[in-house]
């Protein structure tokens, strides 16, 4: 067994306590040691902690460690392991280089093991303090963010909720407001170690050459950006200016040459940089580019996150269809020399206020997870946004086949049923009403009433023991239409183009899942996507906002991409639903059957979509009731699921890593 020894450093703004002085890390499974650092083997390695995992089980620890600053960022898994098994809890990522942990051991741990990384790569990590927090610590750490749930939390410790009461905590402890991100950032932004543990690959010595070009540098500014360019470890750069700039050291260009002439002495995969006044791009940008594009070989374009004036922009992994939407690359990118000159072209200082970037013709585009840009300005949006698909084309038989569960709850149904009739625009829709064992006299009358008057609705009668997704796939064997609907018998459609939307957007060859915004019957958000990880599987984002709000980065008025949608109200192509095997109704017969589907789905390739003009109204598990605690009711469920997608929920591609996963809307984690 190879190990590493690394010597606790303890912040000094830490309490006397008893800290663990040493942390020795051991290669555990799928991980070897190398020269600078590790190797992972396989997408899931572990490093085993050693400490004496008896002398913290049941308490709360403060857990502090680094990553390397350019590697790729990922949220790292701590899995405590004891006599009834292992128990996994997601950790915030290192993405300012080092991160820190508030949570509490289980209380019959005896070994301790942590998976810095989600795929076969090299990668720096170290465990730098470890350290027991009394729950006066606890209730300190978090009073200023969240006092709310600091009271709630010590209220349910005082009544004996412990699962309530550490959810409380948890929430408190790692959900920083926004607005509050420099205070967030202060404790966990290190000093590079270039000769050392952030010492960047061998591939480092052969390129690519990195170009800077100033565009409006003022006096001053060429002599700034000298400094930082050989202060910063990465050794293939030159820096162009304009000619009125003009030094030794730096490459000339006059007031009317072109952007692409620039560039004309680079290599295609070399890089360029837009450097405009009054921004400041961190000590380890080229380090982090230089090696992303040594990793990523076939990626054109690379944008990283910006702090632009007060706004903090930490994006989502690369989405076309949001990019189309608003400006997702901004102005933090680097772009590979030959993709930039066919694609971007122009004069040096029409770069710097253009509109964003013609990223159609990308083959690739990696987005660098990490805050790499301060200052400046955002770039102007020009009037011709993104455009939604066409409807589809009118067909002999219906567009989409809408599936519906339901037993009893006629007023339900009801509703939902006449919602379609009234307020789906297109009239070549069908629909399965999959009945479960409907008793009610009313509800079974209004059903045969149904099944015979209406030649678009059929009544599927399927009983036994609830189970959706099996009807669901019951309705969708039933299905005449090339794309399924699935709905919920809660849910009613108040506008008329919802299904063409849906429909259209689900035709697409790219594209597997759709999703619809759903609102509360008083008009709170409730649905505009799910989002992997929060609380430890996954949960609706941003829910009891307004409706009008635009929400975190905008989304929630825009179609884009999205890791999984609610089955509540969910469009995909039959041929799709059947290649994946449609709904798991073995394993999850209830719980999270919707979001591994569009995480199949997305397996082979499919990618899932929200569409927020799409909107209906949800009377969320109306007809089931609301649990107290699904996840303890469905824990067989729960735990299939997490096993199964432990990887994805550690890494939602589309929730910045450095986002919180205790919070239900946007906050550092």
């Amino acid at each position: 067994m190879t190990s590493r020894t690394i010597t606790t450093v303890r912040p000094s703004r830490f309490s006397p306590g008893d800290p663990v002085r040493t942390i020795r890390l051991s290669a555990e499974r799928d991980v070897l040691a190398a020269a600078d650092g590790w190797r992972a083997t396989s997408p899931q390695p572990w490093l085993r902690i050693d400490v004496d995992a008896t002398k913290i089980a049941g308490q709360w620890i403060e857990l502090i460690f680094d990553a390397g600053l350019t590697d790729v960022v990922c949220r790292p898994i701590l899995r405590c392991v004891g006599p009834q098994g292992a128990q996994d809890q997601i950790l915030p990522a290192a993405a300012l280089g080092r991160a820190r942990w508030i949570g509490k051991i289980p209380p019959d741990s005896s070994t301790i093991l942590v998976s810095p990384v989600n795929a076969p790569v090299s990668f720096a990590f170290r465990v730098v303090a470890a350290r027991p927090l009394s729950v006066r610590q606890l209730a300190a750490r978090g009073w200023t963010a969240r006092p709310r749930f600091v009271a709630l939390g010590l209220g349910h410790r005082w009544f004996g909720s412990a699962w309530e009461s550490e959810r409380c905590f948890r929430r408190a402890l790692h959900s920083a407001p926004l607005h509050a991100h420099r205070r967030w950032a202060g404790p966990r932004r290190r000093a590079p170690e270039w000769d050392g543990f952030d010492r960047a690959p061998e591939a480092a010595g052969r390129g690519p050459h990195i170009r800077v070009i100033a565009t409006d540098p003022g006096r001053r500014g060429v002599a700034r950006l000298l400094d930082w360019l050989r202060s910063q470890p990465w050794p293939h750069w030159s820096l162009a200016a304009p000619a009125t700039h003009a030094r030794s050291d730096v490459i000339a260009f006059e007031g009317g040459a072109r952007f692409d002439a620039c560039l004309a002495d680079l290599a295609p995969d070399d890089l360029v940089l837009v450097v405009r006044r009054g921004e400041t791009w961190a000590a380890e940008s080229l380090a982090v580019a230089g090696v992303a594009a040594l990793r990523e070989e076939d990626s054109d374009l690379f944008y990283a996150d910006e702090l632009i004036g007060r706004a903090l922009k930490l994006k989502p992994d690369w989405s076309p269809v949001l990019a189309g939407f608003t400006d997702l690359i901004g102005r933090a990118w680097i772009a590979r020399a030959g993709w930039a000159r066919r694609a971007i072209g122009g004069l040096p200082g029409d770069v710097a206020a253009r509109d964003p970037l013609p990223v159609r013709d990308c083959v690739r585009v990696t987005h660098l997870r990490r805050v790499l840009l301060e200052g400046g300005s955002a770039l102007p949006r020009s009037a011709s946004g993104g455009a939604r698909p066409a409807p589809a084309a009118r067909r002999d038989g219906p567009c989409a086949t809408i599936v519906i569960p339901t037993r009893d709850r006629l007023d339900l149904i009801r509703s939902c049923v006449e919602s379609l009739r009234q307020a789906t625009g297109r009239a070549d829709f069908e629909a399965v009403v999959v009945d479960n064992g409907s008793s009610d006299p009313a509800t079974l009358a209004y059903l045969d009433a149904l099944d015979r008057e209406d030649p678009r609705f059929r009544v599927l009668a399927r009983p036994g023991p609830f189970n959706f997704s099996g009807l669901c796939n019951a309705g969708a064997a039933a299905a005449r239409a090339p794309t399924l609907l699935f709905l919920n018998n809660d849910v009613e459609a108040p506008a008329s183009d919802w299904l063409d939307l849906l429909v259209a957007w689900a035709s697409l060859p790219t594209i597997g899942a759709v999703g619809a915004k759903l609102l509360y019957p008083d008009g709170r958000l409730q649905h505009a996507g799910v989002i992997l990880g929060v609380d430890g599987h996954a949960t609706h984002f941003e829910r009891f906002r307004p409706p009008d709000e635009p929400g975190f980065f905008g989304r929630i008025n825009h179609p884009h991409e999205i890791s999984a949608v609610t089955g509540a109200c969910l469009a995909v192509e039959k041929r799709k639903f059947d290649a994946v095997g449609g709904f798991d109704e073995i394993n999850l017969p209830v719980e999270f059957s919707d979001i591994d589907l569009c995480l199949r789905l997305g397996e082979r390739g499919w990618t899932t979509l929200i569409e927020p003009a799409a909107t209906l109204v949800h009377r969320e598990a109306a007809s089931r009731g609301v649990w107290r605690s699904q996840e303890m009711r469905y824990a067989d469920q729960v735990a299939y699921f997490k096993a199964r997608w432990r990887n994805r929920l550690r890494d939602d591609p589309y929730f910045h890593p450095a986002l919180s996963l205790d919070w239900h809307s946007a906050a550092l984690g």
